[in-house]
Protein backbone atom coordinates (compact mmCIF):
# COMPACT_ATOMS: atom_id res chain seq x y z
CA UNK A 1 0.00 0.00 0.00
CA UNK A 2 1.17 3.52 -0.76
CA UNK A 3 -0.49 6.91 -0.40
CA UNK A 4 0.36 8.79 -3.58
CA UNK A 5 -1.49 12.02 -2.90
CA UNK A 6 -3.52 13.67 -0.14
CA UNK A 7 -5.74 16.71 -0.69
CA UNK A 8 -7.54 18.52 2.14
CA UNK A 9 -9.42 21.70 1.17
CA UNK A 10 -10.31 22.97 4.64
CA UNK A 11 -10.12 21.06 7.92
CA UNK A 12 -9.05 22.76 11.14
CA UNK A 13 -5.56 24.19 10.51
CA UNK A 14 -5.30 22.45 7.12
CA UNK A 15 -6.09 24.77 4.21
CA UNK A 16 -5.66 23.87 0.53
CA UNK A 17 -3.33 20.95 1.30
CA UNK A 18 -2.13 19.04 -1.76
CA UNK A 19 0.88 16.77 -1.20
CA UNK A 20 2.28 14.03 -3.43
CA UNK A 21 4.28 11.04 -2.18
CA UNK A 22 6.01 9.41 -5.13
CA UNK A 23 5.84 5.61 -5.01
CA UNK A 24 8.93 5.32 -7.24
CA UNK A 25 11.15 6.97 -4.63
CA UNK A 26 13.59 4.86 -2.62
CA UNK A 27 13.37 4.64 0.30
CA UNK A 28 9.64 5.19 0.61
CA UNK A 29 10.20 7.41 3.63
CA UNK A 30 8.80 10.95 3.50
CA UNK A 31 9.53 13.55 6.18
CA UNK A 32 6.64 16.00 6.51
CA UNK A 33 7.69 19.34 7.96
CA UNK A 34 6.08 22.59 9.03
CA UNK A 35 6.26 25.19 11.74
CA UNK A 36 4.36 24.57 14.95
CA UNK A 37 0.67 24.89 14.22
CA UNK A 38 1.08 23.91 10.58
CA UNK A 39 -1.23 20.89 10.96
CA UNK A 40 1.19 17.94 10.64
CA UNK A 41 -0.37 15.95 13.48
CA UNK A 42 -3.88 16.85 12.33
CA UNK A 43 -3.11 15.59 8.82
CA UNK A 44 -1.72 12.26 10.06
CA UNK A 45 -4.68 11.72 12.38
CA UNK A 46 -7.16 12.58 9.61
CA UNK A 47 -5.55 10.11 7.19
CA UNK A 48 -5.33 7.39 9.83
CA UNK A 49 -8.86 7.67 11.19
CA UNK A 50 -10.49 7.81 7.75
CA UNK A 51 -8.58 4.81 6.40
CA UNK A 52 -8.52 2.78 9.63
CA UNK A 53 -12.17 3.28 10.57
CA UNK A 54 -14.18 3.79 7.37
CA UNK A 55 -14.22 0.05 6.61
CA UNK A 56 -15.07 -0.99 10.16
CA UNK A 57 -18.50 -0.07 11.64
CA UNK A 58 -17.20 -0.69 15.18
CA UNK A 59 -14.74 2.20 14.79
CA UNK A 60 -16.82 4.92 13.13
CA UNK A 61 -17.29 6.57 16.53
CA UNK A 62 -13.69 7.80 16.19
CA UNK A 63 -14.51 9.42 12.84
CA UNK A 64 -17.51 11.14 14.42
CA UNK A 65 -15.29 12.48 17.21
CA UNK A 66 -12.72 13.73 14.70
CA UNK A 67 -15.38 15.58 12.70
CA UNK A 68 -16.77 17.44 15.69
CA UNK A 69 -17.30 21.01 14.47
CA UNK A 70 -16.96 20.08 10.77
CA UNK A 71 -20.21 20.71 8.93
CA UNK A 72 -21.60 22.07 5.68
CA UNK A 73 -21.14 25.84 5.60
CA UNK A 74 -23.41 26.86 2.73
CA UNK A 75 -26.49 25.76 0.86
CA UNK A 76 -24.63 23.37 -1.45
CA UNK A 77 -25.60 20.37 0.66
CA UNK A 78 -22.09 18.88 0.67
CA UNK A 79 -18.52 19.59 1.74
CA UNK A 80 -15.35 17.74 0.75
CA UNK A 81 -13.26 16.52 3.66
CA UNK A 82 -10.29 14.82 1.97
CA UNK A 83 -9.24 13.06 -1.21
CA UNK A 84 -6.66 10.28 -0.92
CA UNK A 85 -4.97 8.54 -3.87
CA UNK A 86 -3.70 5.07 -3.02
CA UNK A 87 -1.61 2.54 -4.93
CA UNK A 88 -2.52 -0.97 -3.76
CA UNK A 89 0.23 -2.71 -5.71
CA UNK A 90 -1.70 -3.04 -8.95
CA UNK A 91 -4.33 -0.29 -9.09
CA UNK A 92 -4.54 3.47 -8.59
CA UNK A 93 -7.55 4.07 -6.34
CA UNK A 94 -8.90 7.51 -5.45
CA UNK A 95 -11.14 7.92 -2.39
CA UNK A 96 -12.98 11.18 -1.89
CA UNK A 97 -14.51 11.61 1.56
CA UNK A 98 -17.27 14.18 1.82
CA UNK A 99 -20.09 15.19 4.11
CA UNK A 100 -23.55 15.54 2.61
CA UNK A 101 -27.04 16.09 3.90
CA UNK A 102 -29.91 13.70 3.25
CA UNK A 103 -31.45 15.71 0.41
CA UNK A 104 -28.15 16.19 -1.40
CA UNK A 105 -27.37 12.46 -1.35
CA UNK A 106 -30.81 11.49 -2.61
CA UNK A 107 -30.98 14.18 -5.28
CA UNK A 108 -27.45 13.65 -6.67
CA UNK A 109 -26.91 9.92 -6.34
CA UNK A 110 -30.29 8.24 -6.12
CA UNK A 111 -33.05 10.59 -7.30
CA UNK A 112 -35.79 9.20 -9.50
CA UNK A 113 -34.08 5.80 -9.58
CA UNK A 114 -35.50 5.03 -6.16
CA UNK A 115 -38.34 2.52 -6.39
CA UNK A 116 -37.79 1.04 -2.95
CA UNK A 117 -40.82 1.93 -0.85
CA UNK A 118 -39.17 0.75 2.37
CA UNK A 119 -36.12 2.94 1.70
CA UNK A 120 -38.32 6.01 1.19
CA UNK A 121 -40.18 5.22 4.40
CA UNK A 122 -36.95 5.24 6.35
CA UNK A 123 -35.74 8.33 4.48
CA UNK A 124 -38.82 10.28 5.51
CA UNK A 125 -38.46 8.96 9.06
CA UNK A 126 -34.88 10.14 9.29
CA UNK A 127 -35.78 13.61 8.09
CA UNK A 128 -38.02 14.00 11.13
CA UNK A 129 -36.23 11.96 13.80
CA UNK A 130 -32.53 11.24 13.89
CA UNK A 131 -31.32 8.39 16.07
CA UNK A 132 -27.76 9.74 16.36
CA UNK A 133 -29.18 12.30 18.80
CA UNK A 134 -29.87 9.31 21.05
CA UNK A 135 -26.80 7.24 20.23
CA UNK A 136 -24.08 9.81 20.92
CA UNK A 137 -25.15 10.65 24.52
CA UNK A 138 -25.45 6.92 25.22
CA UNK A 139 -21.96 6.30 23.87
CA UNK A 140 -20.57 9.09 26.06
CA UNK A 141 -22.36 7.68 29.10
CA UNK A 142 -20.97 4.22 28.38
CA UNK A 143 -17.45 5.62 27.96
CA UNK A 144 -17.66 7.38 31.33
CA UNK A 145 -18.79 4.20 33.08
CA UNK A 146 -16.01 2.21 31.40
CA UNK A 147 -13.62 4.70 32.97
CA UNK A 148 -15.09 3.95 36.41
CA UNK A 149 -14.45 0.24 35.78
CA UNK A 150 -10.90 0.97 34.61
CA UNK A 151 -10.23 3.04 37.74
CA UNK A 152 -11.58 0.27 39.96
CA UNK A 153 -9.19 -2.26 38.45
CA UNK A 154 -6.30 0.23 38.60
CA UNK A 155 -6.96 0.84 42.29
CA UNK A 156 -7.12 -2.90 42.97
CA UNK A 157 -3.77 -3.49 41.23
CA UNK A 158 -2.22 -0.62 43.18
CA UNK A 159 -3.45 -1.90 46.56
CA UNK A 160 -3.09 -5.61 45.95
CA UNK A 161 -0.04 -7.07 44.21
CA UNK A 162 -1.93 -10.27 43.41
CA UNK A 163 -4.20 -8.24 41.08
CA UNK A 164 -7.26 -9.96 42.58
CA UNK A 165 -10.36 -7.97 43.54
CA UNK A 166 -11.84 -8.06 47.02
CA UNK A 167 -15.39 -9.37 47.48
CA UNK A 168 -16.71 -5.81 47.68
CA UNK A 169 -14.77 -4.80 44.56
CA UNK A 170 -16.06 -7.86 42.70
CA UNK A 171 -19.63 -6.79 43.48
CA UNK A 172 -18.84 -3.28 42.27
CA UNK A 173 -17.35 -4.67 39.09
CA UNK A 174 -20.41 -6.87 38.50
CA UNK A 175 -22.76 -3.91 39.01
CA UNK A 176 -20.76 -1.66 36.66
CA UNK A 177 -20.66 -4.35 33.96
CA UNK A 178 -24.43 -4.78 34.22
CA UNK A 179 -24.91 -1.04 33.78
CA UNK A 180 -22.63 -1.06 30.75
CA UNK A 181 -24.60 -3.96 29.25
CA UNK A 182 -27.91 -2.11 29.73
CA UNK A 183 -26.56 0.97 27.95
CA UNK A 184 -25.06 -1.16 25.19
CA UNK A 185 -28.46 -2.80 24.65
CA UNK A 186 -30.00 0.64 24.15
CA UNK A 187 -27.21 1.62 21.76
CA UNK A 188 -27.60 -1.62 19.79
CA UNK A 189 -31.34 -1.00 19.45
CA UNK A 190 -30.81 2.45 17.94
CA UNK A 191 -27.94 1.24 15.76
CA UNK A 192 -30.05 -1.64 14.42
CA UNK A 193 -32.71 0.85 13.33
CA UNK A 194 -30.22 3.11 11.60
CA UNK A 195 -28.29 0.16 10.14
CA UNK A 196 -31.40 -1.14 8.39
CA UNK A 197 -31.89 2.21 6.73
CA UNK A 198 -28.26 2.56 5.76
CA UNK A 199 -28.13 -0.96 4.33
CA UNK A 200 -31.05 0.04 2.12
CA UNK A 201 -29.27 3.28 1.28
CA UNK A 202 -26.06 1.49 0.27
CA UNK A 203 -28.08 -0.96 -1.79
CA UNK A 204 -29.61 1.97 -3.66
CA UNK A 205 -26.12 3.43 -4.14
CA UNK A 206 -24.51 0.18 -5.35
CA UNK A 207 -24.20 1.33 -8.98
CA UNK A 208 -22.89 4.81 -8.14
CA UNK A 209 -19.42 4.12 -6.62
CA UNK A 210 -20.67 6.02 -3.56
CA UNK A 211 -20.55 4.40 -0.13
CA UNK A 212 -22.12 5.51 3.15
CA UNK A 213 -19.66 5.56 6.09
CA UNK A 214 -21.43 7.03 9.11
CA UNK A 215 -23.74 9.72 10.41
CA UNK A 216 -22.32 12.93 11.83
CA UNK A 217 -24.41 14.88 14.30
CA UNK A 218 -23.34 18.44 15.01
CA UNK A 219 -24.51 19.41 18.49
CA UNK A 220 -23.73 23.10 18.03
CA UNK A 221 -26.39 23.65 15.38
CA UNK A 222 -28.37 20.36 15.61
CA UNK A 223 -27.63 19.45 12.01
CA UNK A 224 -27.39 15.87 10.78
CA UNK A 225 -25.10 14.94 7.92
CA UNK A 226 -23.59 11.80 6.47
CA UNK A 227 -19.97 11.00 5.78
CA UNK A 228 -19.78 9.35 2.37
CA UNK A 229 -16.97 8.33 0.07
CA UNK A 230 -16.68 8.13 -3.69
CA UNK A 231 -14.21 5.52 -4.91
CA UNK A 232 -12.68 5.81 -8.36
CA UNK A 233 -10.74 2.78 -9.62
CA UNK A 234 -13.05 0.04 -8.34
CA UNK A 235 -16.35 -0.55 -10.13
CA UNK A 236 -18.10 -3.00 -7.81
CA UNK A 237 -19.41 -1.38 -4.62
CA UNK A 238 -18.95 -4.65 -2.74
CA UNK A 239 -15.29 -4.66 -3.76
CA UNK A 240 -15.09 -1.08 -2.46
CA UNK A 241 -16.21 -2.32 0.94
CA UNK A 242 -13.61 -5.08 0.87
CA UNK A 243 -10.90 -2.63 -0.14
CA UNK A 244 -11.74 -0.36 2.80
CA UNK A 245 -11.53 -3.36 5.14
CA UNK A 246 -8.17 -4.35 3.65
CA UNK A 247 -6.63 -0.91 3.96
CA UNK A 248 -7.92 -0.58 7.53
CA UNK A 249 -5.45 -3.36 8.40
CA UNK A 250 -2.63 -1.69 6.46
CA UNK A 251 -2.63 1.79 8.00
CA UNK A 252 -0.85 2.61 11.27
CA UNK A 253 -0.35 5.69 13.41
CA UNK A 254 2.40 6.07 16.01
CA UNK A 255 2.71 9.11 18.23
CA UNK A 256 3.79 10.37 21.62
CA UNK A 257 1.23 9.78 24.36
CA UNK A 258 0.96 13.50 25.18
CA UNK A 259 -0.34 14.33 21.70
CA UNK A 260 -3.85 15.80 21.46
CA UNK A 261 -5.71 13.01 19.70
CA UNK A 262 -8.63 14.48 17.80
CA UNK A 263 -10.38 11.12 17.51
CA UNK A 264 -11.09 11.03 21.24
CA UNK A 265 -14.40 12.48 22.40
CA UNK A 266 -14.20 16.30 22.61
CA UNK A 267 -14.76 16.34 26.38
CA UNK A 268 -11.97 13.81 26.86
CA UNK A 269 -9.54 15.89 24.80
CA UNK A 270 -10.13 18.82 27.12
CA UNK A 271 -9.37 16.64 30.14
CA UNK A 272 -5.68 16.67 29.13
CA UNK A 273 -5.56 20.26 30.32
CA UNK A 274 -7.22 19.50 33.64
CA UNK A 275 -5.92 17.85 36.77
CA UNK A 276 -5.49 14.14 36.10
CA UNK A 277 -7.42 12.26 38.79
CA UNK A 278 -7.59 8.46 38.86
CA UNK A 279 -11.13 8.69 40.20
CA UNK A 280 -12.34 10.70 37.22
CA UNK A 281 -11.95 10.57 33.46
CA UNK A 282 -8.22 10.45 32.89
CA UNK A 283 -6.93 11.50 29.47
CA UNK A 284 -4.23 8.82 29.40
CA UNK A 285 -6.69 6.09 30.34
CA UNK A 286 -8.93 7.23 27.49
CA UNK A 287 -5.94 6.77 25.18
CA UNK A 288 -5.53 3.23 26.51
CA UNK A 289 -9.16 2.48 25.68
CA UNK A 290 -8.72 3.92 22.17
CA UNK A 291 -5.48 1.95 21.82
CA UNK A 292 -7.34 -1.29 22.54
CA UNK A 293 -10.01 -0.57 19.91
CA UNK A 294 -7.86 0.98 17.18
CA UNK A 295 -5.53 -1.88 16.33
CA UNK A 296 -3.33 0.30 14.14
CA UNK A 297 -2.80 2.96 16.83
CA UNK A 298 0.40 2.84 18.86
CA UNK A 299 1.98 5.27 21.30
CA UNK A 300 5.69 4.96 21.89
CA UNK A 301 5.14 4.86 25.65
CA UNK A 302 2.87 1.83 25.83
CA UNK A 303 4.13 -1.65 26.66
CA UNK A 304 7.79 -1.12 25.76
CA UNK A 305 8.86 -3.96 28.06
CA UNK A 306 5.65 -5.98 27.80
CA UNK A 307 6.10 -6.15 24.05
CA UNK A 308 9.64 -7.49 24.53
CA UNK A 309 8.48 -10.18 26.94
CA UNK A 310 5.59 -11.20 24.69
CA UNK A 311 7.97 -11.41 21.73
CA UNK A 312 10.26 -13.77 23.64
CA UNK A 313 7.27 -15.90 24.63
CA UNK A 314 6.15 -16.02 21.01
CA UNK A 315 9.67 -17.01 19.86
CA UNK A 316 9.85 -19.70 22.58
CA UNK A 317 6.47 -21.11 21.54
CA UNK A 318 7.46 -21.16 17.88
CA UNK A 319 10.65 -23.05 18.75
CA UNK A 320 8.69 -25.59 20.80
CA UNK A 321 6.12 -26.01 18.02
CA UNK A 322 8.93 -26.71 15.59
CA UNK A 323 10.41 -29.27 18.00
CA UNK A 324 7.05 -31.09 18.20
CA UNK A 325 6.63 -31.04 14.43
CA UNK A 326 10.22 -32.11 13.69
CA UNK A 327 10.80 -34.72 16.37
CA UNK A 328 12.76 -32.73 18.92
CA UNK A 329 14.68 -30.30 16.68
CA UNK A 330 14.08 -26.90 18.25
CA UNK A 331 14.03 -23.78 16.11
CA UNK A 332 16.29 -20.75 16.55
CA UNK A 333 13.64 -18.01 16.81
CA UNK A 334 14.49 -17.27 20.45
CA UNK A 335 18.24 -17.12 19.83
CA UNK A 336 17.77 -14.99 16.71
CA UNK A 337 15.55 -12.50 18.53
CA UNK A 338 18.05 -12.21 21.38
CA UNK A 339 20.89 -11.55 18.92
CA UNK A 340 18.89 -8.89 17.06
CA UNK A 341 18.05 -7.03 20.26
CA UNK A 342 21.63 -7.17 21.53
CA UNK A 343 22.75 -5.70 18.22
CA UNK A 344 20.31 -2.80 18.67
CA UNK A 345 21.67 -2.03 22.14
CA UNK A 346 25.28 -2.06 20.89
CA UNK A 347 27.14 -1.90 24.24
CA UNK A 348 24.48 -3.64 26.35
CA UNK A 349 23.18 -7.18 26.54
CA UNK A 350 19.64 -8.17 27.35
CA UNK A 351 18.86 -10.80 30.01
CA UNK A 352 15.48 -12.47 30.17
CA UNK A 353 14.19 -14.01 33.40
CA UNK A 354 13.96 -17.84 33.05
CA UNK A 355 10.18 -17.71 33.64
CA UNK A 356 9.86 -14.81 31.15
CA UNK A 357 8.47 -12.58 33.88
CA UNK A 358 10.92 -9.73 33.40
CA UNK A 359 13.97 -8.32 31.65
CA UNK A 360 17.20 -6.66 32.71
CA UNK A 361 20.39 -5.58 30.96
CA UNK A 362 24.16 -5.63 31.43
CA UNK A 363 26.87 -3.44 30.00
CA UNK A 364 29.54 -5.38 28.10
CA UNK A 365 32.31 -6.37 30.48
CA UNK A 366 30.33 -5.39 33.56
CA UNK A 367 28.15 -7.77 35.58
CA UNK A 368 26.12 -4.94 37.16
CA UNK A 369 22.44 -5.46 36.43
CA UNK A 370 20.57 -2.64 34.72
CA UNK A 371 16.79 -2.44 34.62
CA UNK A 372 14.57 -0.80 32.01
CA UNK A 373 14.43 2.41 34.03
CA UNK A 374 18.25 2.55 33.83
CA UNK A 375 18.14 2.75 30.04
CA UNK A 376 17.69 6.11 28.37
CA UNK A 377 14.30 7.08 26.96
CA UNK A 378 15.89 6.96 23.49
CA UNK A 379 17.18 3.40 23.97
CA UNK A 380 13.80 2.20 25.19
CA UNK A 381 12.01 3.99 22.36
CA UNK A 382 14.27 2.47 19.69
CA UNK A 383 13.68 -0.99 21.16
CA UNK A 384 9.98 -0.28 21.34
CA UNK A 385 9.64 0.78 17.70
CA UNK A 386 11.70 -2.18 16.50
CA UNK A 387 9.61 -4.62 18.50
CA UNK A 388 6.33 -3.00 17.44
CA UNK A 389 7.20 -3.41 13.76
CA UNK A 390 8.59 -6.91 14.14
CA UNK A 391 6.15 -8.30 16.70
CA UNK A 392 3.13 -7.15 14.68
CA UNK A 393 4.74 -8.28 11.40
CA UNK A 394 4.00 -4.91 9.77
CA UNK A 395 4.68 -5.27 6.05
CA UNK A 396 3.40 -3.61 2.85
CA UNK A 397 1.73 -1.02 5.06
CA UNK A 398 1.36 2.75 5.40
CA UNK A 399 2.99 3.88 8.66
CA UNK A 400 2.33 7.43 9.89
CA UNK A 401 4.77 8.54 12.58
CA UNK A 402 4.38 11.78 14.54
CA UNK A 403 7.47 13.50 15.99
CA UNK A 404 9.57 10.38 15.82
CA UNK A 405 12.68 12.35 16.82
CA UNK A 406 11.56 13.04 20.40
CA UNK A 407 14.18 11.65 22.89
CA UNK A 408 16.67 10.75 20.11
CA UNK A 409 20.17 12.23 19.89
CA UNK A 410 20.69 13.95 16.49
CA UNK A 411 22.84 10.99 15.36
CA UNK A 412 19.98 8.63 16.17
CA UNK A 413 17.49 10.93 14.44
CA UNK A 414 19.52 10.45 11.28
CA UNK A 415 19.98 6.73 11.94
CA UNK A 416 16.28 6.00 12.59
CA UNK A 417 15.53 6.56 8.90
CA UNK A 418 18.04 3.83 7.99
CA UNK A 419 16.56 1.68 10.77
CA UNK A 420 13.02 1.97 9.40
CA UNK A 421 14.26 1.08 5.94
CA UNK A 422 15.93 -2.02 7.36
CA UNK A 423 13.19 -3.07 9.80
CA UNK A 424 10.29 -2.67 7.37
CA UNK A 425 11.55 -2.08 3.86
CA UNK A 426 8.19 -2.81 2.18
CA UNK A 427 6.34 -0.11 4.14
CA UNK A 428 5.69 3.51 3.28
CA UNK A 429 6.55 5.91 6.11
CA UNK A 430 5.27 9.48 6.46
CA UNK A 431 7.12 11.20 9.30
CA UNK A 432 5.70 14.43 10.75
CA UNK A 433 8.84 16.07 12.08
CA UNK A 434 10.81 19.15 13.13
CA UNK A 435 14.13 17.32 12.73
CA UNK A 436 16.68 18.52 10.17
CA UNK A 437 18.59 15.26 10.67
CA UNK A 438 15.59 13.17 9.58
CA UNK A 439 15.13 15.40 6.54
CA UNK A 440 18.84 15.15 5.68
CA UNK A 441 18.69 11.33 5.79
CA UNK A 442 16.74 11.33 2.50
CA UNK A 443 16.88 13.40 -0.68
CA UNK A 444 15.36 16.91 -0.74
CA UNK A 445 12.63 15.59 -3.06
CA UNK A 446 11.47 13.21 -0.33
CA UNK A 447 10.80 16.08 2.08
CA UNK A 448 7.27 17.50 2.02
CA UNK A 449 6.10 20.70 3.65
CA UNK A 450 2.90 22.16 5.03
CA UNK A 451 2.61 25.94 4.83
CA UNK A 452 2.13 27.45 8.30
CA UNK A 453 -1.44 28.38 9.14
CA UNK A 454 -1.05 29.97 12.55
CA UNK A 455 -4.54 31.22 13.31
CA UNK A 456 -7.29 30.95 15.86
CA UNK A 457 -9.64 28.03 15.35
CA UNK A 458 -13.10 28.95 14.16
CA UNK A 459 -16.22 26.82 13.94
CA UNK A 460 -16.09 25.01 10.63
Amino acid sequence: MHIQRIQVPDFRALKNVDITFEKEFTPRIFPLGSQNGGGKSTLLQLIFVLLHCAGNPDRVEFIQNLLDGFYIKNNSGERTLATIDIWDGSLNIKIEFFVGNEDYIFNHFIGSKVDNIELMKYYNFYKNQFTAEKILPLQKKKSNIEMVLLNLRHKARKNNQSNSLSTEEQEQEKSIKQEINVIQTEIDKEIALSQKYHNLLNEALKNTQVLYICDCYNESNSTVEKLMCIVDGIDDIHEVGEFLKTISNKIFLTSHISQIFLFLQPDNRKSLFKKQDNNQNNYYQQIKIANSRLLGFFTYDFLAIDILIEAFKKARDEDFKQAVEQGGNYGNNYVKLLAELNNLLSNKKINVQPDLSGINFRIDGDQTELYPEDLSHGELKRLCIYMWLKYNNIKDAIVLMDELEISFHPDWQYQIVRDLEEWGATNQYILATHSYEICQAVTPAHVKELDPKLQARTIQ
